[in-house]
């Protein structure tokens, strides 16, 4: 199996799946170039999520808390949020 670094990940939804696409940010791509695209269920999706938090947690009560920038925007959920 091919292990990869990512520093940018945007995603695709619609009523039948959610697709993650994983890719690194560089000068010249504001979003960073795909590397590869991992889709998935709803259901598996939410679970994913439960396990990032899980994982989250513990590494913040092990070595603190993961600073994130004031100015962060989840710009996906604010779009959903408005419908």
């Amino acid at each position: 199996m091919e292990s990869i670094y990512t520093n940018s990940i945007s995603s695709e939804v619609n009523i039948y799946d959610i697709c993650l696409v994983f890719g690194l940010r560089n000068e010249s791509s504001e979003f960073g170039d795909p590397l590869a695209r991992v889709y998935m269920s709803p259901q598996h999706a939410k679970v994913l999520s439960k396990i990032l938090a899980q994982n989250i947690e513990v590494y913040e009560q092990k070595f603190g808390t993961i600073p994130l920038p004031d100015d962060l925007k989840f710009d996906i959920l604010e779009k959903v949020l408005e419908k």
